[in-house]
């Protein structure tokens, strides 16, 4: 066992030990869901690594609040649920990382995913050339399959789809929003599994436990992606390839007897899947008790705040708009629960605490005092979620939040203290957050910080928050970009953030995963070839495709995206340059680097396949074919290149241990 040293006093804490800890659930398969069609990987918002952002919000909180209570880092401590360990215990929060997956007959999966129809379309393609990426997949794909069959076959055929040139994602769908990798299949189920293991945690808590180190939570966070609010029941769209919060109801009411559920989003985009999903579970429960059977029926709310000019409805669409909009929340025949806020303008934190906070809050606490009355809940049987999506925060990248419609870093430590309080009273205090959308490193790090710390009621002075802008900063530099770096003031504060984020990391670990992963998968030839070539990215557009969504249309132009926010498609070059206290290291140090693995026998293995395949052509020395560190891109011939691919790769992956 390791004791952290506490920090210099920042704050006051109110009787920590009296607070329920809140379980935090890490799962590294979702660090997976690798975009590779491309090799400009910012045209997309989305992607893995920014999970590692949210545990720096975390690791924040950690150190800010450890100033009264030691922390105590066990390595591998089993929790109670199988698939969960331990890593951090303390009064105020357990975080756990899970390793559970779903199988594909997940029932509750099934049950929200319930219908295929959307994802691979049996229609003609609409593209102009031969051979479009939906013809292809159709091919290989069952349309009577069940959708996450479908969905995992999908990405277990990403790689033929590129070397034909074609997209991964059927071209019926949103190309500019959806992608897909061979390790999408384990950050999807690996995702839904976390969420299971927090409702796990929360709802079947340990009863014989006696240490006021590990009382039961009635609280999570759960970091995962690919988001999930914006995929219907049938089809994935904005990012979203399953409805993470709808299918945890779903898996809360057939394992729990949950039949209560309040949602509350609180990203900047309408969830529009979500309300789907839960119209047509409402309606299926008014239907049931319609007839003779007497048993109770799950019954959700949805609530949201978002920017009503943004996606889905940027685009004008009056059926979208019209559902963004949508309020309603009555019984009888009808027993729908829907919610609609939009984002308003606002001048500064004074005033929009004085005047727009209050009318929020009321609006949703209303709502879901009438969902409970209405619908007879009893506490023990409900449940609050939370869809929590950063992405209105103000420190969120203008290029995401295109219309101005922003929330203050301090709305989510309000909110979250003011669920938390309400809970206590509707739910027995059990409210479990789901992440959603957040898409750069200030606002995942700044709006965790602030949620996590409200959602422990840590009292804050508000004339020195800790998620100030310069700090944010500080901690993204000297912890992130530059660890070696000096640090020159609240040394005790980042050392320690330093310290606990480094040991939640699993950002490298993932990457030995995801190739163990890829022989099981007996697809090492064709993956791990693929896995260390950035030279040969396919463009991410199918044939004669468009971008559906206007979700994208101007992040492509946007030239301030910080350099550690770009991935790269390969897996090699991605986590080479994610890789900590490495972020500075440049695509030239990388060939440098390669080069001195591969370098002497490179030249003998290229002179003998040329001399064996064309002996009548003159030989090229070996100076020619020397990388030098000058030289930005190797350029041998076409022909030569494409025959020594292979065993190039083999030679650095052997120089580096892995067979």
């Amino acid at each position: 066992m390791k004791s952290i040293t506490n920090p210099s006093p920042s704050s006051s804490s109110s009787e920590a030990e009296e607070v329920e800890p809140i379980l935090f659930i890490i799962q590294d398969d979702c660090y997976k869901h690798l975009y590779k069609r491309s090799h400009q990987p910012m045209e997309v918002f989305e992607r893995p690594q920014r999970l590692r952002y949210v545990n720096l919000g975390l690791s924040s909180t950690l150190a800010w609040i450890s100033n009264q209570n030691q922390l105590q880092i066990y390595p591998s401590i089993n929790n109670q649920h199988p698939s969960l360990t331990n890593l951090i215990i303390s009064n105020h929060f357990i975080v756990s990382k899970s390793s559970n997956r779903i199988n594909l007959n997940d029932t509750s999966f099934n049950q929200i995913h319930s219908s295929s129809k959307g994802l691979v379309s049996s229609s003609p393609s609409t593209t102009t050339t031969s051979t479009s990426s939906s013809q292809s997949l159709s091919s290989k794909v069952d349309q009577e399959s069940s959708y996450l069959d479908q969905l995992i076959k999908l990405c277990r055929h990403t790689s033929h789809q590129h070397q034909l040139g074609l997209s991964e994602v059927p071209d019926h769908l949103p190309q500019g929003d959806l992608y897909l990798s061979a390790g999408t299949e384990f950050a999807v189920l690996g995702a839904i599994g976390a969420c299971y293991d927090a409702l796990d945690s929360v709802l079947k808590p340990n009863q014989t436990s006696t240490s006021n180190l590990q009382k039961p939570s009635t609280k999570a966070f759960v970091n995962i992606r690919p988001p999930g609010h914006h995929c219907t029941d049938t089809e994935p769209m904005g990012f979203c390839w399953a409805n993470n919060v709808l299918v945890s109801c779903m898996y809360a009411h057939l394992n729990y007897a949950i039949d209560r559920i309040c949602i509350v989003d609180i990203d900047l985009h309408h969830g529009n899947g979500s309300q789907q999903i839960v119209w047509e579970i409402n309606q299926r429960s008014q239907e049931s008790s319609n007839s003779s059977n007497s048993k109770r029926t799950l019954k959700i709310s949805y609530s949201s705040l978002h920017d009503i000019n943004s996606y889905p409805c940027e685009d004008g669409q009056l059926d979208k708009i019209r559902e963004a909009s949508l309020n309603l929340c009555v019984g009888n025949s009808i027993q729908q629960f829907i919610q609609n806020l939009h984002l308003e303008v606002w001048k500064d934190e004074i005033d929009f605490f004085d005047r727009l906070y209050p009318k929020i809050w009321n609006s949703f606490q209303d709502h879901m005092i009438m969902f409970f009355k209405i619908t007879d809940a009893i506490e023990e049987n409900s449940l609050i979620f939370v869809s929590a999506g950063f992405d209105a925060c103000e420190l969120e990248t203008d290029s995401m939040s295109r219309y101005g419609m922003k929330l203050p870093t301090s709305f989510y430590h309000r909110f979250s203290k003011d669920l938390s309080q309400f809970s206590q009273t509707y739910t027995k205090g059990r409210v479990i957050s789901f992440l959603e959308g957040g898409y750069s490193d200030q606002t995942l790090l700044g709006s965790s910080l602030s949620y996590l710390l409200g959602l422990i009621d840590y009292p804050i002075d508000f004339e020195k928050v800790p998620w100030e802008l310069d700090r944010i900063e500080k901690i993204l530099k000297l912890v992130i970009k530059k660890p070696n770096q000096e640090i020159e003031d609240e040394i005790v504060l980042i050392e320690k953030i330093r310290e606990i984020f480094n040991y939640l990391d699993g950002f490298e670990k993932s990457k030995i995963e995801m190739r163990s992963e890829i022989k099981k998968m007996g697809k090492n030839k064709i993956e791990i070839e693929s896995l260390g070539n950035p030279s040969e990215s396919i463009s991410g557009k199918t044939r004669g495709m468009k971008l559906r969504s206007g979700r994208l249309a101007s992040h492509s132009k946007n030239k301030s995206i910080e350099k550690d926010q770009i991935g790269i498609d390969s897996m090699e070059g991605m986590f080479e340059k994610m890789k900590i206290g490495k972020e500075d290291q440049d695509e030239e140090k990388v060939k440098i680097k390669v080069e001195e693995k591969i370098a002497p026998k490179e030249e003998k293995i290229e002179i003998k396949v040329e001399d064996k395949i064309t002996p009548k052509k003159e030989k090229i020395s070996p100076k020619k074919e020397t990388i030098t560190p000058k030289k930005e891109k190797i350029t041998p011939k076409k022909e030569e290149e494409n025959k020594t691919q292979t065993q190039r790769l083999k030679l650095v992956w052997k120089s580096e241990g892995i067979n």
